[in-house]
């Protein structure tokens, strides 16, 4: 099986080293170059990397993403896509020669970004192509049959945050004009919020229909519900939040957003059922799954618990959080609730 790892790169000096010895493992290295001036070029091919020099305009990252999988030699069996700020780990690649199932064409890694998710990084040479012109993903070309498995190895993306991403809101509004796919819609409004432009958000988010992923609707609904509380328009934020609750029930984090809700709100039992009722969902392992659901969730379970006279339960889902946690906060809580038990 011979592998490529491939890539895009932009003034990427600074990583070149470290990326280029990750990725080692490889039988090709490819980067297709999009006008560096601080060397990246030279020290790539230095490094023995394949390194080509392509112009994409208007600039659009699918487009540069499938050039440089065309450039990627026929003979290849699989491609991993890897920027050169992410990092494979050190046994990424003898994971990948052992556990590829024959057959398949596609494989899914572990991303690290500080949470841990799923992603289709791996895919065949052929019968894949890039989609959208920003927050781009390796799709099936028309025809292809996918066939997926599962890879138990990680790529951790350390991003340069000195990069300009100011570009992107612009980047989304125009893919949104030409076309309004729901996938750019939810990423608008993410946009909007990090913007502050929350009538946008919730503008955006009315957009959306049932056809798009149902984590995604349920990302979008309380972006627009956190949009609704920042104006102070509290009936519509709880309208929002109840219909990520409606679109997404089984898992943990629109929960965590309406208990949130009805905590500022002081609606203490509104928020211990939200709380219990997320508290029964199950962590997930995708990119817009927050890693601290659970202790939130539990968290507001001994708050409102508190609230309500609950006093044992209080205590139960303090401890519950601090299992999860070791929160100050919470343990000073859950110290406050055992010296006040036996009080009326």
């Amino acid at each position: 099986m011979k592998i490529a790892v491939y890539s895009i790169a932009l003034n990427e000096s600074k990583h070149v080293k470290r990326w280029v010895k990750a990725c080692a493992g490889a039988d090709v290295i490819v980067v297709a170059d999009t006008g560096s001036t601080d060397g990246t070029q030279s020290l790539l091919r230095d490094a023995g990397v394949q390194v080509h020099d392509i112009s994409i305009q208007p600039w659009r990252f699918d487009s540069a993403r499938n050039t440089a999988l065309n450039l990627v030699p026929n003979d290849v069996d699989i491609c991993v896509s890897v920027d050169l700020d992410e990092v494979p780990e050190a046994q990424f690649f003898n994971k990948l020669r052992k556990q590829w199932k024959k057959g398949s064409n596609r494989g899914w890694i572990y991303m690290d970004t500080g949470t841990v998710w799923t992603s289709d990084r791996i895919h065949a040479r052929h019968g894949f192509q890039w989609k959208y012109p920003i927050h781009e993903v390796p799709a099936p070309s028309m025809g292809t049959e996918v066939v997926s498995c599962a890879i138990d190895a990680t790529i951790r993306h350390s991003p340069d945050n000195s990069k300009s991403r100011a570009q992107y809101l612009t980047m989304l509004e125009q893919a949104v004009e030409s076309d309004p796919d729901q996938r750019m819609l939810v990423y608008l409004v993410r946009e909007y919020g990090f913007h502050k432009r929350y009538e946008d958000v919730v503008r955006v988010a009315k957009q959306l229909d049932q056809t798009g992923w149902d984590v995604e609707r349920a990302a979008a609904c309380r972006n627009a519900g956190d949009a609704c509380t920042h104006m102070g328009r509290t009936d519509e934020a709880l309208a929002w939040y109840q219909g990520g609750v409606d679109v997404l029930p089984n898992e943990p984090d629109p929960w965590v957003a309406l208990a949130q809700y009805h905590y500022f709100q002081k609606n203490w039992q509104e928020c211990y059922d939200a709380s219990l009722k997320g508290l029964d969902t199950l962590p997930q392992k995708h990119y817009l799954a927050q890693p601290s659901a659970m202790f939130q969730l539990s968290d507001f379970a001994s708050l409102s618990a508190w609230e309500l006279g609950l006093k044992k339960e209080a205590i139960t889902y303090a401890n519950k959080a601090v299992s999860i946690t070791r929160d100050q906060r919470v343990l000073d809580n859950l110290a406050f609730y055992k010296n006040n038990l036996g009080n009326a």
